[in-house]
C-alpha cells in the first residue's frame, strides 16, 4: 500500500473510546453499523472499509490494533502486511504482537483476533512504521519462518532477498544468532532455499511445496525467447495470479489468451509439459497440486 493511501486510512479511524464512555454519535454510529469496529479502541467508516481490497482491510484492522496497544510490538505476520512484505497467511489469521519485555498479558487481557508472543530476542529488531511499533524486516521474515513453517517463511524470506533488504551474508549471521531458539531448524531450511528472484508470493509458495515433496525446482528459467516460473524436470509450472486474465492489469483479454497460447505452443514444440496453477487452486488443494506435477513428470 502507498504511503499517501496508508496515511489517509489511518487518519480516518474513529476513537471508539467515547462510545465506551457515553458518547452518543460513536455509540450510535457503531449500533447502526455505520462503523465498522476493527480494534476494542478504533473503528472504520462503513462505506470506506466496504470499499477496500481484501488485503487493505486487513492492513488497516492490523494499524488498528496496533494502535490500541502502543505498549506492544507488532510481529511476524501482522509486521510483515505494515512493512509491505509478502504474506500467505491462513484463513483464520489473528494480529500478533509481543511485549518489548519478552514476557506475556494475561490472557484474560488479549482483545478478540489478538495473539501474545513470548520472546527474548528483541534486542535491536524494533522499527517505526507509520508512528507504529513492529519488528524489523529482517526479524519479521524469520520470526514467520520459525512460528509458523517453512512455507510462509520462504515466502517471507524470498521477499526480502527479491526486494535486496538483506543479504545471504546477513540472513546467516541472524540464524546464528538464534540458535536453540523454538524453530530454528525451519528457519534454517527456509534460508537454504530462499532465491532473489521470486516474482510473487504463490510463485514462491507452488515452490515450497515442490520443495516440501522432495522435487528438484528451479526458479524463473530462460527456455528459448521465454522464462517461466518453475521448472520440474520437464514440467513447467506457471503460477497464474488474478491479473493475469482481467483484461486490464496487462492486456486486453483476447490478446492475452492468444499470446500464452502461443507462447505455450513453442514451450511443448521444445519438449515441455506446461501445468497452470492459481493461487485459489494452491490454498484449496496444495497436496492436488504437487500430485498433478508428479503424474505430469511422470509422462514428461
Amino acid at each position: 500500500m502507498d504511503k499517501e493511501k496508508a496515511h489517509a486510512l489511518l487518519g480516518a479511524l474513529v476513537s471508539t473510546r467515547s462510545a465506551a464512555s457515553g458518547g452518543l454519535t460513536q455509540e450510535r454510529q457503531l449500533r447502526q453499523g455505520e462503523l465498522v469496529e476493527l480494534s476494542s479502541r478504533f473503528a472504520l467508516p462503513r462505506e470506506l472499509y466496504s470499499a477496500l481490497e481484501p488485503y487493505e482491510q486487513k492492513w488497516i484492522t492490523v494499524a488498528a490494533v496496533a494502535a490500541g496497544a502502543p505498549r506492544a510490538v507488532l510481529c511476524g505476520r501482522s509486521a510483515a502486511r505494515l512493512l509491505g512484505m509478502w504474506v500467505v497467511p491462513p484463513a483464520e489469521e489473528k494480529v500478533e504482537l509481543m511485549l518489548p519485555s519478552g514476557g506475556l498479558p494475561p490472557k484474560s487481557k488479549w482483545a478478540p483476533g489478538v495473539v501474545y508472543y513470548r520472546d527474548g530476542f528483541l534486542a535491536g529488531t524494533f522499527a517505526e512504521v507509520h508512528g507504529l511499533h513492529m519488528t524489523t524486516y529482517l526479524r519479521t521474515a524469520l520470526d514467520i519462518a520459525a512460528r509458523h513453517g517453512f512455507l510462509e517463511g520462504l515466502v517471507a524470506v524470498d521477499w526480502l532477498l527479491g526486494h535486496a533488504i538483506v543479504t545471504r551474508n546477513q540472513l546467516q549471521l541472524e540464524v546464528q544468532r538464534m540458535r536453540g531458539r523454538k524453530g530454528i531448524g525451519s528457519v534454517r531450511e527456509v534460508v537454504r532455499y530462499a532465491i532473489d528472484c521470486s516474482e510473487s508470493p504463490y510463485e514462491s509458495y507452488a515452490r515450497g511445496l515442490l520443495i516440501e515433496a522432495g522435487l528438484e525446482v528451479r526458479a524463473q528459467v530462460q527456455i528459448g525467447n521465454f522464462r517461466v516460473d518453475l521448472l520440474v524436470g520437464r514440467v513447467i509450472v506457471e503460477v497464474d495470479g488474478r491479473g493475469k486474465y482481467d483484461g486490464v492489469t496487462y492486456k486486453p483479454l483476447d490478446e492475452t489468451l492468444r499470446s500464452e497460447r502461443e507462447r505455450e505452443n513453442q514451450l511443448q514444440d521444445r519438449g515441455y509439459l506446461v501445468r497452470r496453477v492459481s493461487p485459489q487452486e494452491l490454498r484449496r488443494d496444495p497436496q492436488g497440486f504437487v500430485e498433478r506435477i508428479r503424474r505430469a513428470l511422470a509422462v514428461s
